[in-house]
């Protein structure tokens, strides 16, 4: 279990907090894996800094590694990669991805759609309230009309900003349509 803002006990070292996981697992003297993991987020040179002392980023990426250790059945993840650099967090997606081909059931909780839409199931919840759920091509397909991209746009309360133009919904539908991603399909739905 990874809870949000974790990153280890903040008193201990990367070492010991390591160390500390391992010995709860009954696996003290198996760091075959950790030195792995260690090594694939880059915390390997910084076994014996404190975890008070590393970077948000860096502590983020401890509580993955600890979370990881053992191999479990099943992963619990509070916003894994919040505050983690898009390189870093490419590594961890990494990391994660390979303990489910691995065999381990994987729930994520985070507020980046374009992390849901690595998901098989998406539970996408607005106001603490279900808003959609399924895979995420069907919760995609699901769109009402189409999605256009724009300039300026003609209905402002059906627009949002994406990158350097506006996205539109159009509810009738539009043949001009782009292909909408998740994030398209949570805003129109809210």
């Amino acid at each position: 279990y990874l809870p949000a803002r974790a990153g280890g006990f903040r008193d201990l070292t990367v070492a010991e907090n390591v160390e500390f996981v391992l010995a709860v697992g009954r696996r003290r003297h198996d760091w075959s894996g950790a030195t792995e993991l260690l090594e694939r987020t880059g915390l390997a040179p910084f076994r014996d800094r404190l975890a008070r002392d590393l970077s948000g980023g860096m502590r983020q990426k401890l509580g993955v590694v600890m979370a990881l250790l053992g191999e479990p059945a099943l992963l619990v993840l509070d916003e894994p990669t919040t505050g983690i650099d898009p390189v870093s967090r490419s590594d961890l997606w990494r990391l994660i991805a390979l303990a489910a081909a691995r065999g381990a059931a994987v729930a994520v909780s985070s507020a980046y759609l374009d992390e849901a839409e690595r998901a098989t199931r998406v539970l996408v919840l607005h106001e603490g309230r279900p808003l959609l759920a399924g895979p995420p091509d069907e919760v995609v397909a699901s769109l009402p009309g189409s999605v256009v991209e724009v300039d300026t746009p003609a209905h402002p309360e059906r627009a949002w900003r994406r990158a350097a133009h506006w996205r539109e919904w159009r509810p009738g539908g539009d043949p001009a349509g782009v292909a909408p991603g998740l994030e398209d399909v949570v805003i129109v739905a809210a």
